[in-house]
């Protein structure tokens, strides 16, 4: 029994008694310690009783017997005994309270410390979340800044398109009426030349006319050249731009898919940056709406000038051509007069 209660108890066990168990095996102790000590009354008051009849009257002054007190010095012993395995155990039920009170201090110790480290790691990565929403933030509003100085500047582009135009349609109107005016002097001399046709062919000088409206039109047929090239120039100016604006867009788009799943996680804690981006978002598209329409308008301006451009061209071929034929009637007409004169001297 000793070395059950002397043994050392495994600490790498965790081990947990109840207050309540504790306490009825120590009145366990207590009850049978009396119960005891009524069965050692007991037995001493049956073994005086056996030897009183025995004893004569001659014997009253005898030494009394030793072997009464064995019964004390039993229960002595096994009273001592027993305090000692009470303290054992009370010394034993402190230790490994301690001891579980050690553990369990320790591994509260160890969870403050991981959620420690999990609360210092979560801010972490807050904070970096954070910054990366206030840069986006920053480059979105610079974008914002830039496309409205574009806007800007297509607003003005636009307005010159339209003076340009309006001066291009002032330009066809006067074109219109000298040609107007020149059709009308045109048939007039149309009649004089078919009037003259009848006295004076002369084939040669038809053929140089002839050869000249040739030279005229090869020159106006690289000038045109000339300005296909540069307007195919123009075109291709156009289309990069248009190609850039395309890559822009996409790469919009996929940020913003991105900053949706950030923002349906932190939806909570930035909200307040989530409606600033968002309301930046809003705007810039509603600028690149706007950039789309001025580039629309500006497109359908320079449509509008190539086909005034392009009736202005005919309209001076024209005109270059009436004067022409009316320089070529006046000098065939001279001729022919010169001619009548000298024949009339004749």
């Amino acid at each position: 029994m000793s070395k059950v209660i002397y043994a050392e108890p495994d600490r790498n066990k965790k081990v947990k008694f109840d207050r309540g168990e504790m306490e009825e095996s120590i009145v366990d102790v207590y009850v049978s310690a009396d119960t005891l000590r009524d069965v050692e009354t007991s037995t001493k008051r049956e073994e005086t009783a056996d030897t009183a009849p025995n004893n004569g009257p001659g014997d009253q002054h005898s030494e009394p017997d030793r072997s009464g007190k064995r019964p004390f010095l039993v229960a002595a012993v096994f009273l001592g005994l027993l305090c000692v395995l009470l303290a054992g155990i009370i010394g034993l039920t402190v230790y490994c309270e301690f001891v579980s009170k050690f553990i369990d201090y320790h591994l509260v110790r160890d969870q403050l410390q991981t959620r420690y480290n999990n609360l210092t790691k979560e801010r972490d990565q807050l904070q970096t979340r954070y910054n990366n929403l206030t840069k986006e933030r920053d480059q979105l509003q610079t974008r914002y800044n830039n496309l409205t100085e574009e806007r800007d500047q297509l607003q003005t582009t636009y307005n010159n398109l339209t003076k340009e135009r309006d001066q291009l349609q002032t330009r066809y109107n006067n074109l219109t009426k000298e040609r107007d005016q020149l059709q009308t002097r045109y048939n007039n001399l149309t009649k004089e030349r078919d009037q003259l046709q009848t006295r004076y062919n002369n084939l040669a000088e038809e053929r140089d006319q002839l050869q000249t409206r040739y030279n005229n039109l090869t020159e106006e047929r690289d000038q045109l050249q000339t300005r296909y090239n540069n307007l195919t120039k123009e075109r291709d100016q156009l289309q990069t731009r248009y190609n850039n604006l395309t890559e822009e867009r996409d790469q919009l788009q996929t940020r913003y898919n991105n900053l949706t799943k950030e923002r349906d996680q932190l939806q909570t804690r930035y909200n307040n940056l989530t409606k600033e981006r968002d309301q930046l978002q809003t705007r810039y598209n509603n600028l690149a709406e706007e950039r789309d329409q001025l580039q629309t308008r500006y497109n359908n301006l320079i449509e509008e000038r190539d086909q005034l451009q392009t009736r202005y061209n005919n309209l001076t071929e024209e005109r270059d051509q009436l004067q022409t034929r009316y320089n070529n009637l006046t000098k065939e007409k001279g001729h022919i007069q010169a001619k009548l004169f000298v024949i009339g001297e004749i």
